[in-house]
């Protein structure tokens, strides 16, 4: 171990590694990403003890010191290690890369310099920041500290101590012939200048050049001949090399225009030899981002820097210009002379780490030396020069227009103008028309609705009219108020040519060319909407509308598109510059293809690529503006290897195993390649980097915003969507702030002090027959992003994320399969943990998966200490290890499940320790600059708080991964809630992890918390924050999950109460409630074994829906029909026990499917939605299509669905949003399950109705008066139908029948006059491609086979027979018993062209069916098929209902609220009056009514707080046994139901005179209206009874009878837990036999600590919705509970 003590007093520490030595010097902080060997040996570290700001060190080892053909080190800036010291965050001594030979520790032991790892760095940084640089001293243990003294190295010349000593010379015979000025040379600036042919002779600093005369070819010095002057870097105070300056001063002042080219202190020591003066910086520039603008063209370059003190442009002699500016704190960067060719920068052109951006530098001097030499130095301009070198990266299609402007006397005006791009005299578009990406589908998700919203932000800024054109209704940018108009319409471009007046026609001709002929938009944005924007928009450049209307692309021209879409020109493209694209070749037929491939090798695709499988994928994003200036913002990196589609694998930023060789490499490729396509705004580039090399194949460049976009945004703070939106308008880099410092310019490169890991979502669970393999096809549906300091912590983190069932990379989660670990699935991140547990070597995993090695040892890692922590129990758990665990991302209940405890004892200990999590910001700098903005994420790899917390804000809860089920609509309303918040003055917090969410944007919130969303890290959220409450119900079910333990730690959860969320949630305590206020259900059992399954769906008849609480393989949810069906899906797919009970209900066939989503305040309905379901009960609610308002609901039935919905919403008290789904038949409705949360359609109701169900839900929660909303349908004027998206097509194998199961990935809604006019286009808008001719071929119901023998279980069976085609063909099924009919008519005109024919197969098992294309009738029906018959229409286009029932009202202006009431007994239930002596007095019934009229009590208390039930009436309280908690129990509850207590203790009594108790209890009793009595004797309390008339409760007769305490007890269980099925008890004679007693099942923590429970025998035929069943005795004498 050792310190890092500092000259301020304040210590740091931490791990030693390297060399055991105690050194002093001055503390500085360098902020680059990669390059660490690099930067060790650069001169200018002399004596520093440098803070690497990025986290992790040491991932790719060190090379050997290999020379190159001039002898330098290839890595190495000079021969030893000049720095002092080094402190980082995370040393990593395994290291992984093709080049490397040794550690990093062991390669500065062998230099002698020492390095400490495990501090706070970023709190280190921010120090020296706001201090400055300090003076420090690295002490190791053991050594005194007061014999390590510290030392300023600016006080010495440090610069005579490292110069050469004698001139030595490189490339001898070279041209032209350089003197280099040694003042702390780099490598790499020796050979920038040989490597272009330059002979360099290296001079000690103080050589005296000025003293030359002329040559054979220039200027000499004792010989030594040279035609230009190189000054080179150097550490320390330019003050200490007064000769060097001296000596360029007479060299530039006087007659000579022999070239000078001075980098660093170099640019420093030519500025004071001219006259110029320096000055120290607060704490320098160290680091590979850093923007420097050039004076005369504006470009802004990327340059890397390493100096503490910088020059006053304010006091250069008049003939000399800046000409670089740092764009970042307006320093100077660079001088030249106006006239002569010398100049100099500050930053270093040679890199070495860091961009090579402005190599180019060395050659317009040595360009300048060769001119010179040959005598044309007089006629040089070398301001001209440089101005033609810094604007060669233009737009391709500009170069020619170059040679116009090549002389010195062309005006700047000119340049600018050929370098932008942009048309002469074009002007910033007033209205801008913006192409969504339409419905969620894999490939395609959420992140569109972020990049589409930046974009209308920052347009909106710029004051441009927005109209956007998106049918994804459940988006951000498609709310009100965001967009200036939104088209919820279908995004199609003309499908042919045709004159424009066609566009007025028929859908088919393209809607968007409507909407550019109505709006007359002059730009669109094609970026922003994925790839279905962009086909859009390259169809309507290719058909004429753009130009036909005026309509400029902005960004990216379409011509950049195009070569980017098309594999074969993007080759061509790239081979223009030289750069390499896979191997490849386009084949048109099967035996090309194989040709193609056996030329190439296999695998093949439908465009023949060289298989890369193995190799390194690596991206970068790029983004790009119209003078050229190009920036990377984000470098990431797949844990898996090339093969895995990157949407599939696990991603991480920045890259780890890349060396600064290769980092630059493929940035310097990225930058170059994009500069050729002139993409105008963001884009993604990726490669395919072997392994062994540096070879490397760019895979593909998307010309858009993506998938990747969203992640490096979120990952990076830098808003990507934002900064492209505003570079479409012709606005540049450089004139844009980063909005995240709002000092800083937005042209810079983001510095990362954590690292990023992105895992994505797969549920293919669902879907039986698709292969859960996962290769170079998409299959994800969503992804999480994890921050942390190690590695190791974010990726725990993000496995938790994407499945809150999963506790991190957790071995016992699945078994080994090395086939699996070769051809990778789903799961092969739990199977590397696996087998790491199993003792698979990290280099034998390598060989199996070929995931970088360096990741495999920190997987390794995580199973290690999981080893560690399974042999400690949680006494023996000491600080250091539960601190490690913490560190490396383990949480709370992870580490309890190892050792064997509790989540909450470990969270005790943790705290007991001082162990709590530290909050940090993303701020792109890497605390260079302040922050701005909070954008933040927790670790425990901290010492400090990044911020204050000064409490008082709302809090709300994200919905975490898209996943099917929970998408883009909850964060809709997660975001709707947080913009009424801040509308209503309130300070806010978001805490979410899905970086494809515009929740997740850091300028929605005031605060948001990109982490977990868990009850851990949401309550040390909490109890940093003091939030004034926490919302729960806007993020979806995951929010919800977490309302009863947040509740129990004391959180102010606002809007409905954690209890009735419970309530309702608990299939036990809501069918409680309903059977409450006699509302209707569908009978359902909870069941532990296969055979009482089977007796069930025999009682209520089948078909019967089946839950299953754990599933072995296939869907989650199924139907059986029969008892085969049943068995065989019980007995394949599910386990049944009792730890994994069965859920069974009765499936109700042919009934109407009806949605109600409404807001309500403290229990009164303020606004409600009956929006209904166009396919009937049996299509999960996210598949069906949606109607509002709906169209074949009656009156009467509508006035049922608004008085049960309020009934619900009084019972549960609501404030806020729920949603109760319906199912009606027979004029029948029953409730089927009830969220008190926002659903899915929260979004749909509210765009159609006009009414922000979101706003109206917010208020209430936090107080504000709402008036009840009417909604008059008749006024609206339009129906919406929501119709699912589904993916289909990316799932190979997947059944397209829907069920129970969701199987949509998004949905899409839009308006019509009327339901057919909106469900076509909502079904347009899927991307369902509508022929001339079609047939909706439609498949009976269920309902036609009754009664018959089922020969065929689906139509999957029926086809593989082909009897379906045989039957179209034919005109009938083969089977004589069954019926075919058609009807000819079924209102085809209202479905714009359809012959639509329905047809009903009998003896079919007929689920809802996605069916495919049939061109015509003659395809499928012969001519003889009858026009009359059987009709059967799905509900949208059933004909004859009614206008009046068209148009009905929802209205609330009428409370209708059921009143608070107690049946407080049942006149023959014999609880009125008897004495409570034992529980065996007892039935089932009386029971049930006992916890059913506490739990109204307990709602009543809690939200009035007293009541007047028991006003006037006393408690006698006698006890003669001391219990504190029972006693108070009884007083409390008394008092708060109104009655008052009489209390009597034994010390309080006479019987300390000699009372009897039959005494003291006939006298309380003439005081009381009941008694309550403790004893120590037993059967006192019945001995009492004998005496007294009024009322006797038996609170504990010693070791006898407690009955109070056993209801209290089983009350307790199941408000817990919804009920007690299952759960066995075992009661033994009284309190000393208690500690014996178990209650399997039951969590511990729900346990009290003298839980008892004595529950008599109950008939054998009681049953109920309370989950107290069968009762049958245990052999001593208990009760054993079953389901």
């Amino acid at each position: 171990m050792a310190r890092l003590i500092l000259e301020d007093g304040s210590e740091y520490r931490g791990k030693l590694f390297g060399a055991q030595r105690s050194t002093p010097g001055e503390v500085v902080f360098q902020t680059g990403m990669v390059g660490y060997p690099e930067a060790l040996t650069d001169p200018s570290y002399r004596s520093q003890i440098l803070v690497f700001t990025y986290p992790l060190m040491g991932n790719y080892g060190v090379p050997p010191y290999t020379r190159d053909e001039y002898g330098l080190p290839l890595t190495f800036e000079s021969d030893k290690i000049h720095l002092s010291a080094i402190i980082v965050e995370d040393y990593c001594e395994e290291y992984s890369h093709w080049e490397a030979s040794r550690s990093l520790g062991n390669w500065m032991k062998e230099q002698g310099v020492p390095g400490i790892c495990g501090i706070d760095t970023r709190e280190l940084t921010k120090k020296i920041r706001e201090r400055g640089t300090m003076l420090g001293k690295v002490v190791v243990d053991g050594d005194d500290c007061t014999k390590v003294d510290f030392l300023d190295p600016n006080h010495q010349n440090m610069v005579a101590e490292i110069s050469i000593k004698a001139p030595k010379v490189y490339n001898p015979t070279g041209e032209p012939k350089i003197i280099a000025v040694d003042a702390g040379i780099k490598h790499n600036q020796i050979r920038c200048l040989v490597k272009r042919g330059a002979c360099v002779t290296v001079v000690p600093w103080d050589y005296d050049f000025s003293a030359s005369g002329p040559g054979r070819g220039g200027d000499s010095v004792d010989g030594v001949e040279f035609d230009g002057v190189f000054i080179s870097n150097g550490p320390g105070d330019p003050a200490f090399c007064a000769k060097t300056s001296e000596h360029i001063g007479k060299f530039v002042t006087s007659e000579v225009y022999t070239p000078v080219f001075g980098i660093c202190l170099g640019h420093q020591l030519l500025c004071r030899g001219i006259g110029a003066q320096t000055f120290k910086l607060k704490y320098g520039n160290r680091g590979q981002n850093q923007p420097c603008i050039h004076s005369t063209t504006g470009r802004c370059f990327i340059t890397t820097q390493n100096h503490g003190y910088a020059v006053d442009p304010t006091t250069l002699p008049s003939d000399w210009m800046v000409l670089f500016t740092n764009g970042n704190d307006g320093t100077n960067e660079g001088v030249v002379h106006k006239t002569k060719p010398f100049f100099s920068v500050q930053f270093h052109p040679e890199h070495m780490p860091g961009p090579q951006d402005l190599e180019v530098l060395f050659d317009v001097f040595l360009d300048s030396c060769l001119q010179h030499k040959r005598g044309g130095g007089r006629s040089v301009s070398l301001c001209s020069k440089l101005d033609m070198a810094l604007s060669r990266f233009v737009p391709p299609f500009k170069r020619s227009s170059l040679p116009a402007i090549r002389q010195a006397d062309q005006g700047l005006e000119e340049l600018q103008t050929v370098l932008s791009g942009q048309p002469k005299g074009a002007e910033r578009p007033s209205k801008v028309l913006i192409l969504g990406s339409g419905g969620l589908s894999i490939g395609q998700a959420g992140e569109f609705d972020y990049s589409g919203s930046q974009a209308i932000k920052a347009l909106k800024e710029e004051k441009v009219v927005t109209v956007l054109v998106n049918p994804n209704i459940a988006t951000v940018q498609t709310s009100k108020g965001l967009a200036d108009k939104v088209y919820f319409l279908p995004i199609t471009p003309p499908l042919y040519h045709s004159d424009f007046h066609h566009y007025l026609l028929p859908l088919k001709d393209g809607v968007v060319p409507m909407v550019i002929m109505k709006e007359r938009p002059e730009g669109i944005l094609l970026s922003f909407g994925g790839q279905i924007a962009l086909n859009c928009g390259v169809r309507l450049h290719e058909e004429g509308v753009l130009d036909k209307f005026g309509v400029r692309v902005l960004g990216t021209p379409v011509r950049s598109i195009v070569m980017t879409e098309d594999r074969q020109k993007f080759a061509e493209q790239l081979a223009m510059i030289g750069e390499p694209v896979a191997p490849s070749k386009a084949a048109y037929t099967v035996n090309e293809a194989v040709a193609a491939a056996e030329e190439i090798g296999y695998p093949r695709a439908v465009l023949i690529d060289k298989s890369l499988k193995g190799w390194k994928e690596i991206e970068y994003e790029v983004v790009r503006d119209c003078c050229g200036n190009c920036i990377t913002v984000c470098n990431m990196e797949n844990v898996d290897p090339l093969g895995v589609h990157t949407g599939e694998s696990i991603v991480v930023a920045p890259s780890q195993t890349l060396s600064n060789a290769e980092y630059n490499m493929l940035r310097t490729v990225a930058i170059k390649t994009i500069q050729h396509l002139g993409v105008v705004g963001e884009c993604n580039i990726q490669y395919a980097l072997n392994p062994q090399n540096m070879e490397y194949y760019i895979i593909e460049v998307n010309a858009r915003l993506s998938r990747s976009s969203a992640l490096a945004s979120k990952a990076t703070g830098y808003p990507l969507a934002y900064v492209a939106a505003k570079l479409g308008l012709g606005i540049t880099l450089p004139q844009l702030k980063n909005s995240v410092t709002r000092a800083t310019t937005a042209c810079f490169e983001p510095s990362l002090d954590y690292v990023v890991v992105k895992i994505p979502r797969w549920d293919l669970v669902k879907f039986a027959h698709v292969s859960n393999k996962i290769g170079s096809s998409m299959k994800s549906v969503g992804e999480v992003m994890a921050v942390g300091r190690k590695f190791e912590e974010a990726l725990q983190k993000a496995l938790r994320m994407v499945d809150d069932s999963v506790i991190g990379f957790d071995p016992e989660h699945i078994a080994v399969s090395e086939e699996d670990l070769t051809n990778p699935t789903d799961k092969r991140i739990f199977m590397v943990a696996a087998a790491l547990k199993e003792g698979y070597t990290v280099d034998r995993l390598y060989e199996l998966t070929r995931i970088d090695l360096w990741f495999l040892q920190k997987m390794k890692n995580i199973v290690d200490t999981i080893s560690k922590l399974q042999m400690f129990n949680n006494k023996a758990l000491n600080a250091d290890l539960l601190l490690r665990a913490k560190q490396l991302g383990f949480s709370d209940k992870q580490i309890a499940r190892y050792v064997g405890t509790r989540e909450q004892d470990i969270c005790s200990l943790r705290k007991s320790f001082g162990i709590t999590p530290f909050v940090k910001q993303i701020d792109t700098l890497a605390a260079e600059y302040p922050a701005f903005t909070n954008y933040l994420y927790i670790t425990y790899n901290a010492s400090s708080h990044d911020l204050d917390f000064p409490g008082g804000a709302v809090m709300v809860i994200g919905s975490g991964v898209y996943r099917i089920g929970s998408s883009v609509e909850f964060d809709w309303c997660a975001v709707g809630c947080i913009r009424e918040l801040r509308k209503l003055g309130k300070s806010t917090i978001m805490v979410n992890y899905n970086p494809e969410t515009v929740s997740t944007d850091y300028d929605e919130c005031d605060r948001l918390y990109f982490d977990e969303i868990t009850f851990e890290t949401v309550m040390a959220i909490c109890d940093l924050e003091s939030p004034e409450g926490v919302i729960l119900s806007m993020g979806g079910q995951l929010p919800n999950n977490i309302a009863i333990p947040l509740s129990r730690k004391q959180v102010p959860i606002l809007g409905t109460s954690p209890d009735m969320i419970d309530c309702a949630e608990n299939r036990f305590k809501f069918s409680r409630l309903l059977d409450h206020i006699g509302v209707e259900q569908p009978q359902w059992k909870e069941l532990v074994d296969i055979e009482s399954a089977e007796q069930f769906c025999k009682s209520v008849g089948y078909p019967c829906l089946v839950r299953p609480s754990y599933v072995l393989s296939g869907a989650a949810m199924n139907v059986a029909h029969s008892q085969a069906d049943l068995e065989g899906y019980l007995g394949d797919a599910v386990a049944v026990s009792r730890e994994h009970p069965v859920v069974i209900s009765k499936f109700i066939q042919d009934a109407k499917e009806i949605d109600v989503d409404a807001v309500a305040c403290d229990g009164n309905v303020v606004v409600m939605a009956i929006s209904e379901h166009v396919e009937n009960a049996g299509v999960h609610s996210g598949d069906a299509t949606l109607v509002l308002p709906a169209q074949d609901l009656n009156e009467e039935t509508v006035k049922s669905i608004e008085s049960i919905t309020r009934a619900v919403g009084s019972a549960l008290a609501v404030s806020g949003p729920f949603n109760i789904q319906f199912i009606a038949k027979d004029n029948r409705l029953k409730v089927i399950e009830c969220n008190l949360r926002v659903s899915r359609s929260f979004p749909f109701v509210s765009k159609t109705l006009d009414v922000d169900f979101v706003a109206l839900a917010t208020k209430i929660i936090v107080g504000v008066p709402v008036k009840p909303v009417v909604v008059d349908f008749q006024a609206l004027g339009r129906v919406g139908v929501k119709v699912p998206q589904f993916s289909f097509s990316r799932l190979t194998g997947a059944d397209v029948r829907l069920g129970v199961e969701m199987a949509s990935t998004g949905e899409v809604a839009c308006f019509g006059k009327d339901r057919y006019d909106a469900y076509l286009k909502a079904l347009l808008s899927t991307g369902f491609v509508l022929p001339k001719k079609n047939i909706l071929l439609s498949i009976g119901t269920y309902k036609g086979r009754r009664g018959r023998e089922q020969k065929y279980k689906s139509i999957v069976h029926y086809s593989s027979e082909r009897k379906v085609e045989e039957a179209l063909r034919n005109g009938q099924p083969p089977d004589a018993d069954n019926r075919v009919t058609f009807s000819g008519e079924c209102g085809a005109k209202s479905i714009a062209g359809f012959d639509v024919v329905a047809c009903r197969f009998q003896g079919l098992n007929c689920e809802p069916l996605l069916v495919p294309h049939i061109r015509s009738r003659s395809e499928s029906l012969s001519s003889d098929i009858p026009t009359g018959g059987e009709t059967y229409l799905p509900p949208p286009f059933s004909p004859g209902a009614s206008s009046k029932e068209h148009h009905h009202h929802h209205t609330s202006s009428e409370h209708h609220v059921i009143p608070f009431k107690l049946n407080m007994g049942m006149p023959s239930s014999g609880l009125l009056g008897p004495h409570l002596l034992t529980v065996t007095q007892f039935n089932k019934d009386q029971l049930h009514h006992i916890f059913n009229v506490s739990e109204d009590m307990r709602k009543m208390v809690r939200k009035f707080g007293c009541t007047d039930l028991l006003k006037g009436k006393v408690l006698g309280s006698m006890f003669f046994e001391v219990s504190t908690r029972t006693m108070c129990s009884f007083h409390a509850a008394m008092q708060r139901l109104g009655g008052t207590v009489v209390s009597m203790t034994k010390e309080s009594s006479s019987a300390m005179k000699g009372e009897s108790l039959e005494d003291s209890v006939r006298m309380m009793q003439s005081y009381s209206d009941i008694l309550v009595l403790r004893h120590p004797e037993p059967g006192s309390a019945k001995a009492a009874s004998t005496v007294v008339h009024k009322p006797l409760i038996n609170a504990g007769d010693g070791v006898g009878e407690h009955p109070t305490q056993a209801l209290l007890d089983i009350f307790t269980i199941r408000q817990e837990i919804g009920t007690v099925n299952g759960l066995n008890r075992y009661h033994g004679g009284g309190p000393q036999t208690w500690p014996h007693c178990t209650l399997a099942g039951t969590p511990p923590n729900l346990v009290p600590s003298e839980a008892v429970l004595c529950v008599p025998t109950v008939p054998p035929n009681a049953t109920g919705s309370d989950g107290l069943r069968e009762g049958a005795k245990d052999p001593t004498g208990g009760v054993h509970f079953i389901g």
